[in-house]
Formats: structure tokens, C-alpha cells, sequence
């Protein structure tokens, strides 16, 4: 598993215990944990299944015709 895939898990980990943290709390802090908790598991997904950005890292600029 590679550091990126690595890192994308850990962000959705951190925005699913905002949501766990979330549920069980009442009042304005359930809006705030929500509001940081759901991003934080759309971006951790998203970094976590990006598979393109490794073929543009791949690419030698050096061999490349200016």
C-alpha cells in the first residue's frame, strides 16, 4: 500500500469518528462535527482511489521535446 492510499484512509478514519463523535452529542456541536466529518470522508476517499495522478507522476519531463 502506498503512503498516498495510506494517508486517504487515515482522513476518512478521522471523518468517521467526527460522524460517530457527532451522533452522539446534542445540540450545535452535532452540526459541527458533521460539518468537518463528512468532507474530511469524501476527501479521504477521493486521495484513497485516486489512480491517475500515479501515471502523471510517472511521466519523465526530461525525455520530452521542448
Amino acid at each position: 500500500m502506498k503512503t498516498r492510499q495510506i494517508i486517504g484512509l487515515i482522513i476518512a478514519f478521522i471523518g468517521l469518528i467526527l460522524l460517530i463523535i457527532g451522533g452522539t452529542i446534542d445540540g450545535e456541536a452535532f452540526f459541527v462535527f458533521f460539518i468537518y466529518g463528512i468532507p474530511l470522508i469524501i476527501i479521504g476517499l477521493v486521495i484513497f482511489f485516486n489512480k491517475h495522478e500515479d501515471k502523471i507522476e510517472q511521466v519523465n519531463y526530461s525525455k520530452m521535446k521542448k
